[in-house]
């Protein structure tokens, strides 16, 4: 289970999961768009969004995970969900 909720912790495991899912060999920033940049469909968010509520141990809503655009946008939505922690 994941322990360490700090901004880069949060992030690394976020690049190593999106890296793993769809097989970029590029350098991923909090700005990369998952779309345009990534090519991820609504599909692949999905998972995106089940794999982190399993690495995280916390639950996503479908609009939550859909209205992503951006690595900054899911680090945001998993600090956000983890009470206590500074952004």
């Amino acid at each position: 289970m994941f322990t360490q909720f700090t901004y880069q912790n949060v992030f690394e495991a976020i690049v190593e999961t999106i890296t793993e899912m769809v097989g970029t060999k590029s350098t991923l920033l909090a700005e990369t768009r998952l779309d345009d940049d990534l090519a991820m469909d609504s599909l692949e968010m999905v998972e995106l969004g089940v794999i982190l509520e399993r690495k995280f141990a916390m639950k996503f809503s479908l609009a939550q995970i859909r209205s992503c655009a951006t690595l900054e946008d899911i680090l945001t939505i998993v600090l956000e969900s983890k009470q206590g922690v500074m952004v």
